[in-house]
Parts: C-alpha cells; structure tokens; sequence
C-alpha cells in the first residue's frame, strides 16, 4: 500500500507541479522574453552565418522578419529585400496613371520624391550629357545598390538602376550621393515638365545611363513590370 500510494501521490502532484511553474514563468514575462531570442539559420545562406530571428508575437504565432530590420513602414516599404518604398509619402489609387515605358505617377500637390530603393543617385546631364528630353534636364537616375530581378513577360529580368522623369532632382544631393530608400530625391514640378501635368512623375528601370529601358509607347512589358513590383500586385493601370 505505502508503495501504491507514493507512485499515486506523485503522479497528482507533477502535473499541478508543471502547471505551476509554466503560470509562473509566464506571469514573469520570462516565456516572452525567451520566445523573443530564438533564432534559425537561413535556409539560402549556408556559408555567412546570418541569422532570422523569430518573435513570437503572440504566443503560438510568429513573424519571420530578418535580423536587424523593421516590419516596413510608411510609404509602402515592406522592409524585405528587393521591397520597394512608394515614391510619395502616402499611397492612393488616386495617384496612378499611365503605363508607357516606366508607370506615370501624380500626387495632389507639390511635392517630395522618395527613392523606391537604395543606390547612389546621378542628375541625367552628368550620364547622358544631353537635354533630358521630355524627362527635363535635371531628373534623377539612381544606381541601385543590388541590381533588382523583375520578372517581365514571365522572365526574370535584371536592372541596374531606376530613372524618375518629370521631376527636378534635389539641389542638396550631388552626383554620386548614396541614398536610401524612403529618402526624398527629387520635387515635382506645380506646372508639369516636359509636357506633363503638373506634379506629374515617371518611374521606370534604367539602363544607368539615363537610358530607360522601356523604350516608348504605351503599355510596354518593362511598364507594367515596373508597375507590378513597385505596386506588390497585379499593375492596377492600363
């Protein structure tokens, strides 16, 4: 009987023992705290070290974010490489417009630029020497920092840099300047460059020399890639 009633007892009081503890931790922030450090390997990169960090938000659900970055944040960036940041401070379906060789933006009012990605920006005179076009003369082209796959027509295409037309680059950057994305990089113009209306801004791949690579016409594949990627959907223009 003694035998008997000692494995009853600790089979009662184990359970209720654990029960204890876990409530305990748990009220202490412990459990969060731990749930916070867990880290994995990335499953692409097997040779640098780097790490994902898991933050179990709620208890049961997580969000895989990369180490050091943010979950995105204002404008559109969604903080994952390769994300673009939206050109305006704010996003409308207002502001969408034409598809020819990059997607044709417009914003209410006058207004900042803000570079979609990372790179070191260039006035178009400094790579092409020439007038700009209906661009105008001084619109920016940023040399991107890693050069963007996009998949256009199906294919997976690579670009080096991104042209932003009708505007006029700022006059506190200059030629070479590393910007990030999110950074005001140009300002539209109250009464439209080059033909345009009037705050009026085109974004659009570039070959980095103040080149695009859309070429012309309305409705161009390079058009409406561009318009599927910096939108993060099927392109909402035609």
């Amino acid at each position: 009987m003694s035998k008997y009633w000692k494995i009853t007892t600790l089979a009662v009081l184990l359970p209720s023992l654990f029960l204890f503890v876990f409530f305990a931790l748990s009220r202490s922030g412990l459990m969060s705290w731990a749930a916070q450090q867990i880290v994995v390997p990335k499953p692409d990169d097997k040779t640098s070290g780097s790490k994902d960090s898991i933050n179990l938000r709620t208890f049961g659900y997580a969000t895989l974010t990369p180490e050091g970055s943010s979950d995105g944040g204002g404008g559109g960036d969604a903080g994952a490489p390769g994300a673009p940041h939206w050109p305006f401070k704010d996003k409308s379906p207002s502001q969408f417009n034409r598809i020819d060789g990059g997607w044709d933006l417009q914003y209410k009012t006058t207004t900042d630029v803000l570079a979609v990605l990372p790179g070191k920006i260039y006035n178009q005179r400094t790579l092409s020497h020439a007038s700009g076009g209906g661009f105008g003369g001084d619109y920016p082209v940023v040399k991107l920092d890693t050069p963007l796959s996009v998949k256009v027509s199906g294919k997976d295409t690579s670009f080096i840099a991104i042209y932003y037309g009708h505007v006029h680059m700022k006059k506190n950057l200059k030629d070479g300047d590393h910007v990030n994305a999110g950074d005001p990089i140009a300002t539209t113009d109250p009464n439209g460059v080059g033909g345009a209306p009037p705050n009026w801004v085109e974004v659009g791949f570039d070959k980095g020399t103040a080149n695009p690579v859309g070429g012309s016409g309305a409705g161009t594949p390079v058009g409406f890639a561009i318009c599927d990627w910096l939108h993060g959907a099927k392109c909402p223009s035609k």
